[in-house]
């Protein structure tokens, strides 16, 4: 009897592990490496045809249908095609040589994300949920209820997505956010460059044209040959530069300080003065806004400098000049002379742009 209770002990550690263990699931293909895991799918991955693999850090071929879980990665390969439907109603199919990396999703509302390497994928998102797709060149597109296509390729850098009907959103590398319309489709330049056109075919054109051709952007080009549209290597890989608008041509005009009508003085150049009551003092207040004909402003040192050239008596040592600032004058006279040197300025004429 005593043989037979270590036995017995056996038998009842086995039933209570078996109990215990009642519900895990173990399942090889999740978490690369089959470890024992409660976590949901995110949807479902299938082969169209050929070779397509998938998981995290041991990644496998999909033979056939298999459930699809959050931060698994996606390979396409030897003219491969997959497709992934997620748990939103969400559905992408990628082609030949297309990378995904760290595909997750979360629902209620669903938000899908991923990181796509090389090539693309076109689908559909229903209205309600949110696909984001970020790419190596620094570019994003959010796809908020549509069908639609994204491609990205790694030798030149460029992504391009299209939009068939819906709600697209799109982030050039280093430029900010914009929509793109529905029927239009929009090549980023790895710099910043975007050019938008129009996309005169369906999502059923793309998915024959990227089978035949091999790839998406393969099969991206030859629609845009068949319909005349330009390739995408035509983009300016900077963005574009703003320039300025044509120079107009420069107009210049002779005004004075002041206008004479009969016994009055007007404003012109200067828009104010005044004089001390003896006549020695006059101050001029210039119009601010006028320039000169190279385009530098017209100041109180301009015309300082150009009665000193040109006005005989301030030559002669009449005057003494002090530039008050930028668009006020000081004369100080030799004499009585302001009422003399007012009706000078009426006289002595300047070239100048009037803004």
């Amino acid at each position: 009897m005593k043989v037979l209770q270590p036995f017995i002990s056996l038998l009842a550690i086995l039933f209570l592990a078996a109990s215990c263990c009642n519900g895990c699931t173990i399942d090889g293909n999740n978490g690369g490496g089959g470890g024992t895991t409660a976590e949901e799918p995110i949807g479902d991955i299938v082969r169209v045809h050929t070779r397509v693999e998938a998981g995290r850090s041991n990644i496998k071929e999909v033979t056939d249908w298999r459930k699809f879980y959050n931060n698994e990665s996606v390979r396409v390969v030897n003219n491969g095609k997959g497709r992934i439907d997620f748990n939103d109603g969400s559905t992408i199919t990628l082609y030949n040589n297309t990378i995904t990396d760290q595909v997750t999703a979360k629902f209620n509302p669903a938000e899908i994300g991923l990181y796509l390497s090389n090539q693309g994928f076109e689908g559909y998102v229903p209205h309600g949920s949110s696909f984001s797709v970020d790419m190596p060149n620094g570019s994003n597109v959010k796809i908020l209820g549509t069908r639609f296509f994204v491609i990205y390729d790694r030798d030149t850098s460029y992504s391009v997505i299209g939009n068939f009907d819906g709600t697209v959103l799109f982030t050039p590398p280093g430029g900010s956010e914009q929509s793109l319309p529905p029927q239009t489709m929009v090549d980023m330049a790895p710099e910043g460059g975007i050019n938008i056109l129009e996309l005169p075919y369906g999502p059923t054109n793309f998915e024959e044209s990227a089978d035949r051709y091999g790839s998406p952007m393969e099969g991206v080009r030859a629609l845009r040959e068949e319909y005349s549209q330009p390739q995408p290597g035509w983009i300016a890989t900077e963005p574009p530069v703003a320039t300025e608008p044509p120079a107009k041509p420069i107009t210049t005009v002779f005004r004075r300080l002041v206008i004479k009508e009969g016994d009055s003085y007007l404003p012109d150049l200067a828009e104010s003065w005044e004089m001390d009551p003896d006549g020695y003092i006059i101050i001029f207040h210039l119009r601010p806004g006028v320039y000169q004909p190279n385009g530098d402003p017209f100041t109180s040192f301009t015309v300082e400098e150009r009665l000193m050239a040109d006005w005989q008596y301030a030559r002669d040592g009449n005057v003494k000049f002090e530039r008050i600032d930028d668009y006020t004058l000081r004369f100080d006279l030799s004499g009585p002379d302001a009422y003399y040197v007012l009706d000078q300025m009426s006289v002595f004429e300047f070239e100048v742009q009037l803004g």
